[in-house]
């Protein structure tokens, strides 16, 4: 369910302010949240503690290689629970930027080298198949690797997105998992048709499962959901 303008939360609009504070792992994933969630005029915080339409809040930006960015902002929409359209969460809208504070903005957009994202899968016809897929979604640079100890050993702090093919690896695709997940690394999409890989793989933390091959719908929702997803938001 998602509440817009208009509706209950509009009559309690008066709330003393509150901060949050959002971190994102890298400029890429700020850059899709804050770009397709609410254009340029606001952010979608993914949070389970959801204020009423209406309320004034300070949020602060925390994302690599820039200073904390803070502004105030005020809630415009609210979604109760998950759905097809997005995780649970709310869209806050920026009442106004310093100057200083658009300038910073700027210059990360400006420097923005784009989305990464790893691909996993165990073969070149698979990998072909997910990169042309993933370039329907978005703009993106692919890093191709067909291995575990291949997919871990490129892993950088400039990757967004792990995309992993669990079919072509089997068993191997849990070590990537495993792996990355350790590593407090990029969120991990696995895709598989097996039961028992798919309770593996959801065991091993991945961030998102879908059965493989998904449609494209589910496989853009859920790229775009996760390279948006904050590191932590209260």
């Amino acid at each position: 369910m998602t509440d817009w303008p208009g509706g209950p939360d509009a009559r309690i609009a008066q709330r003393a302010t509150v901060a949050l504070e959002v971190r994102y792992r890298t400029s890429g994933s700020f850059l899709v949240s804050y770009s397709l969630n609410l254009s340029k005029g606001g952010l979608f915080i993914e949070t389970e503690s959801l204020l009423p339409i209406g309320a004034k809040v300070m949020v602060q930006f925390g994302i690599p290689s820039a200073e904390q960015i803070s502004c105030i902002a005020t809630v415009i929409w609210v979604r109760r629970q998950a759905t097809t359209e997005g995780p649970t969460g709310m869209g806050v809208a920026f009442e106004s930027l310093d100057d200083d504070i658009g300038d910073r903005i700027d210059k990360i957009v400006s420097s923005f080298s784009g989305v990464t994202v790893m691909l996993v899968a165990g073969d070149a016809i698979a990998s072909d198949r997910l990169a042309r897929t993933l370039r329907g979604v978005i703009s993106c640079a692919v890093l191709n690797v067909h291995t575990a100890p291949d997919a871990l050993g490129r892993l950088t702090k400039d990757v967004d997105l792990v995309v992993l093919d669990a079919d072509g690896l089997r068993d191997e695709s849990l070590l990537v998992a495993r792996g990355v997940v350790g590593q407090k690394g990029p969120p991990v999409l696995a895709l598989a048709r097996s039961i028992h890989l798919s309770e593996s793989l959801t065991a091993a933390g991945v961030a998102a499962l879908l059965n493989n091959p998904a449609p494209f719908s589910q496989f853009r929702e859920a790229v775009l959901s996760l390279l948006a997803r904050p590191l932590r938001s209260s």
